[in-house]
């Protein structure tokens, strides 16, 4: 800094030079007036007396006028360059080195950094050192002989907001940062994106090495686990897990998914490694025995020598539900009966519906959803119909199959899938399906096209067989038997479809009061087939959804919900009471997530009738490791009535809890249920140890910076010229200042009256 020149300003706007001019004026009146008392005078006190006199001019003048001289100062400074020092666990691994023995990360780091790469920067910049790992730290250069390596997480994204911001409250522009690190961030941040935001050029300098590139390099690692996360209690589910590995050969590895307590493990599978360049596929099969969520981890035991494990795990959570049977419905035409069924089926809550109706153009429509299948048409594989618990086939005329499709609908019968037969203008036997393959697997023939309707109303009657079927269990009261009447009388059907004699070894559990069938027997309306693995029910009657709306009022309890709830149940033979209770179920897909990594959170809602709604608010509450709380709306899943999801992305790591809530018309639908899990893990600081210059590059190119190896680290120190930064500031100095100057004009004025008075001088 120096001063250019000064110049002299009156701050209330008069002219300098009038300020001289009157300033010598006055000064030359007092010499004028105070001359002709010279002589009387002592010469010291004369002295005293011109000179406060002079003062008290001097001082009015500065008083009135405010003058001020003001000074241009320039300035040349170096701006900023911030290094920082990588001090997490990975950088204490030492890597092999051809030359010599291995040295740690940080050691080579500190090596260099004491070197000439700091002198070098310093003859440009003004050179700030910071530590980093979980958090960012200034350090003198005395500090960085002590630096260690234990920071249990590294997260570049803070390290580098905190020097930048830290920086920017000094004087001068930041021109860069350096980075020394191996670039293992994890943190769960979007660490480019984060970073780039600052708007500061980032010189990444990599220490470490491509760990598979080493020679002695050797790993088995888990590349993906494909699973359901939804699997229903006592179904086997397959786990598919890809497996590549490196250094060992032809040998046999286990492949185990543990659950927490790792005591057993849940499932185990063998895998022969082979020679051969990309992933090896492998298959666990789990059979759950208890609702609920299973929290586990599919490993792989760490082998002898192995460099790297990271990859021996991932963590995977499956939820275990109460029974959920997938049922697909085929209706030919869009009718009542199959209208009301479907919204009947899609509201109970262990039921997964897909539902295909024929439109006029002659193609299928889906409605309803069930996850990985998208129907357009009749199943055409036999792989598709076993995707199936129950099969309903509708009012569809069977000229609709090929023969091939009603050869794979047989076969997924006889594979225990359950199928369902009704009513219709074009269904059994006017729809031609006598003699098919659907007939082989019926309780009863189904006799000619001509067979005809009945078509007046009745009530079937329940057979003895009837009274005690599963399909029946508590509704018997609302349907007449043999001769009798029901205590609870329903509304009549209107007539029902006509159909040859029972199979021998079928049931028939309900029948037409007055028709008889061809045989001469009262005519079947209800019959079961329950033999050699194939179970089959026919309802001739298809008007069954006059039952309902006359007895909404008994909600769950209706005859007409729970036959129908209590057939598909008998098909998928899962004869289990239903949930009719109203409440909430709330899931996370995972227990364990990776930083970064999205949670998705899950409820399935039943109304106070117990049936799936769509019309609840479903809350969240996520409980952070610092109890910080974030309250979150579940918005309800299309394609699924009573689910809800969302996905969140959590700003924390570590234990979470997620408390959810349904309501109803400000009613509570059940307990709140709780659910935890866990975001990122200390433990992966050490788990992955190859330098991860993908990253660090990236960040460069994001930042206008530049990637360097440490091999190259002294080029990059001289490779950054700094642009000298010149400014000139305006400095004032006031020649006043009001309350200081009037009392030193009134003290002036008081001595000089007092002193003048005192010789008797006017």
């Amino acid at each position: 800094m120096c001063p250019l020149a000064f110049t002299l300003i009156l701050s209330r706007g008069y002219s300098t030079a009038a300020f001289v001019a009157l300033l010598l004026v006055c000064l030359g009146l007092i010499v004028y007036f105070y001359i002709n008392n010279a002589r009387s005078l002592p010469r010291w006190y004369f002295a005293i007396l011109l000179a406060m006199r002079v003062l008290i001019v001097v001082v009015l003048l500065l008083f009135i006028f405010q003058p001020e001289l003001l000074f241009k100062r320039f300035f040349t400074s170096s701006p900023q360059m911030l290094v920082l020092v990588d001090t997490s666990g990975s950088m204490g691994h030492a890597d092999p080195s051809p030359g010599g023995p291995p040295e740690p990360r940080l050691e080579l780091a500190k090596t260099n950094l004491r070197g000439k790469f700091l002198s070098t920067l310093e003859q440009q910049f003004s050179v700030s050192l910071y530590k980093f790992g979980a958090s960012c730290q200034p350090i003198s250069y005395r500090e960085v002989r002590t630096l260690r390596a234990d920071q249990e997480l590294t997260d570049l994204a803070n390290a580098c907001a905190t020097a930048v911001n830290e920086a920017r409250q000094r004087r001068g522009r930041i021109a860069g940062l350096v980075l020394l690190t191996d670039g293992i961030d994890n943190s769960g941040r979007r660490t480019i994106e984060d970073v780039a935001a600052l708007g500061i050029p980032v010189y990444p300098v990599g220490f470490g090495i491509h760990m598979e590139d080493d020679k002695d390099f050797k790993n088995v690692g888990i590349v993906s686990v494909q699973h359901d996360e939804f699997v229903a209690k006592d179904n086997t589910t397959e786990i598919k897990v890809l497996v590549d590995s490196q250094g060992y050969g032809a040998r046999p590895v286990q492949v185990l998914f543990v659950g927490k307590d790792k005591d057993k493990p849940l499932a185990t599978a063998e895998l022969v490694l082979d020679t051969k360049k990309g992933a090896q596929s492998v298959v666990l099969r789990y059979t759950p025995k208890e609702a609920g969520r299973v929290d586990g981890a599919i490993e792989i035991p760490k082998l002898e020598d192995e460099t790297r494990l990271a990859d021996n795990r991932k963590p995977i959570t499956i939820n275990v539900t109460g029974p959920r049977i997938k049922a697909l419905y085929i209706e030919g035409v869009l009718r009542e009966e199959g209208k009301w069924l479907m919204r009947n089926l899609q509201t109970d809550p262990n039921i997964d519906l897909l539902y295909l109706v024929r439109s006029k153009e002659g193609h299928f429509l889906q409605r309803g959803n069930i996850k990985g299948i998208t129907l357009t048409s009749i199943p055409t594989s036999l792989e598709t119909w076993k995707r199936f618990d129950v099969l309903i086939l509708g009012d569809v005329h069977s000229s609709l199959f090929t023969k091939n499709q009603m050869l794979d609908l047989k076969e997924a019968v006889k594979d225990d899938r359950g199928l369902l037969l009704m009513g219709g203008v074009a269904a059994l036997g006017p729809g031609k399906y006598a003699g098919t393959p659907v007939e082989e697997v019926s309780p009863v023939y189904f006799g000619p096209a001509t067979i005809g309707q009945e078509n007046d109303e009745f009530s079937w009657e329940l057979t003895d067989d009837g009274q005690v079927h599963p399909i029946f269990s508590n509704i018997t009261e609302f349907f007449p038997t043999r001769g009798g009447v029901a205590e609870q009388p329903m509304q009549k059907l209107a007539g029902c479809t006509r159909v040859g004699a029972a199979k021998p070894q079928a049931s028939v559990l309900a029948r037409h009061p007055t028709a008889k069938g061809p045989d001469g027997k009262p005519l079947p309306v209800v019959a079961a087939f329950d033999v050699a693995g194939v179970r089959s029910l026919l309802v001739t009657a298809d008007t069954t959804h006059r039952w309902y709306l006359p007895n909404r009022a008994l909600v769950r309890e209706q005859p007409y919900v729970k036959f129908w709830g209590q057939a598909i149940r008998w098909l998928a033979s899962e004869e289990v009471k239903r949930d009719d209770k109203p409440g909430l179920t709330a899931y996370t897909d995972k227990s364990e997530y990776e930083p970064g990594e999205k949670v998705r959170f899950l409820a399935v809602v039943r109304d106070t009738q117990g049936q799936a709604t769509g019309d609840a608010t479903v809350l969240v509450s996520v409980i952070g490791p610092a109890k910080e709380r974030t309250k979150l709306d579940l918005p309800k899943l299309d394609g699924r009535l009573g689910d809800y999801e969302l996905k969140y992305a959590p700003q924390t790591h570590g234990p979470h809890e997620a408390i959810f809530e349904a309501r109803l018309a400000d009613q509570p639908l059940g307990k709140p249920q709780s659910v935890k899990f866990t975001v990122g893990k200390p433990d992966i600081e050490m788990a992955e140890l190859s330098l991860n210059d993908k990253l660090l590059k990236e960040l460069a190119d994001r930042t206008g910076g530049m990637y360097s190896s440490w091999l190259l680290l002294n080029e990059l120190a001289g490779g950054l010229a700094a642009e000298q930064e010149r400014r000139t500031e305006p400095v004032k100095v006031p020649l006043h200042h009001a309350p200081t100057f009037f009392l030193f004009f009134v003290a002036m004025a008081a001595v000089e009256w007092f002193m003048r008075k005192r010789i008797q001088l006017a």
